[in-house]
């Protein structure tokens, strides 16, 4: 049975894949035997803008419930932070997502 590999890699890896499906996110690769490279675009801005709509409305959600218990700010929290540099942790999110419903 073939497995799904879902590869982010940075850079070339000399480690073995065998036999796998796989999902490349971003440029980097291993080494490869009996692989099937799945190439279905699972992007889409209309797709990605709604998943971004319900995150921020999921965790505004969490920090009102946790307010009324807290004496604290806690937007300050990391999880709140929707910096640029937490793009790519919710791209990766998405993507994750996004092969799963496939």
């Amino acid at each position: 049975m073939k497995k799904l590999v879902i590869l982010d890699l940075s850079k070339d890896y000399k480690f073995l894949v065998n036999d796998a499906h796989i999902f490349q996110l971003s440029f980097g690769l291993p080494k490869l035997k009996k692989v099937k490279f799945i190439e279905k675009n699972f992007f889409s801005e209309r797709k990605f803008k709604k998943f971004r709509l319900d995150i921020n409305r999921k965790l505004n959600e969490l920090l009102n419930r946790i307010n009324k218990y807290q004496d604290q700010d806690l937007v300050l929290l990391e999880i709140f932070n929707s910096r640029n540099d937490k793009i790519q942790m919710y791209n990766k999110i998405f993507y994750l997502q996004e092969i799963i419903r496939y």
